[in-house]
């Protein structure tokens, strides 16, 4: 399968407009600083194809094989324990959401029709 990134700006994306990235790669080479440690606003799904991935979600270190999916809620911090991409082959999808309500639920935002699904930090 061929490698992709799609960002939000790209026409393959525009008739998805809560998408702001899309992506399939093949990490060959360590390339340093590729992957910060850093907290988005938006749900972040990453789904591990081959290899073997070590990431800090929301301050905790997890280590990913092949099948695994990790979901990055809004305002946590993601990134390579190292701040690099290790080797293997990953998908992720960045989706648009709406800020936290009072009550602490998440607002998925237009594009899932739901508001206020799921509570964060049980």
């Amino acid at each position: 399968m061929n490698q992709y990134l799609l960002r939000m700006e790209s026409k393959e994306l525009q008739v998805f407009p809560y998408i702001i990235e899309l992506a399939f790669k093949k990490i060959t080479t360590i390339q340093f600083n590729s992957l910060k440690k850093e907290a988005k606003n938006f749900l972040r799904f990453y789904y591990v194809i081959d290899g073997k991935f070590e990431w800090i979600i929301n301050n905790e270190c997890h280590i990913l094989f092949p099948g695994d999916l990790a979901l990055v809620l809004p305002n946590q911090v993601f990134g390579g324990e190292k701040d690099f991409l290790d080797i293997g082959t990953v998908a992720w999808l960045h989706i648009e959401s709406a800020p936290l309500d009072r009550s602490g639920k998440m607002n998925l935002g237009k594009w899932s029709n739901r508001i206020g699904l799921a509570t964060v930090g049980q």
